[in-house]
């Protein structure tokens, strides 16, 4: 199954939050939020789940070139694109 996200923005971004916007009205608790870096490395962040919306908080995370990924409750990727931090 793939998590239908309609929208990452602001992407690029130099805000210290960023949002995901699902599609639908999937529950998002069931699924966990992860920023990779270039080099493989999971880049510890804080997130909240509001409605059809997570809530990324990047305070602390460097300019770069990143993916944000979605996993569900099995790990399977669902979801992920490029972020661009400035």
């Amino acid at each position: 199954m793939n998590l239908p996200c309609s929208a990452v923005y602001p992407n690029p971004t130099n805000s210290d939050l960023v949002f995901l916007e699902t599609g639908d009205d999937t529950d998002l608790s069931d699924y966990s939020l992860f920023l990779v870096d270039t080099n493989g490395k999971y880049i510890p962040i804080q997130y909240s789940i509001a409605s059809k919306r997570l809530a990324v908080d990047m305070t602390g995370v460097v300019n770069g070139v990143y993916v944000i990924m979605i996993k569900d409750e099995a790990g399977k990727v669902v979801f992920s694109q490029k972020l661009i931090r400035m």
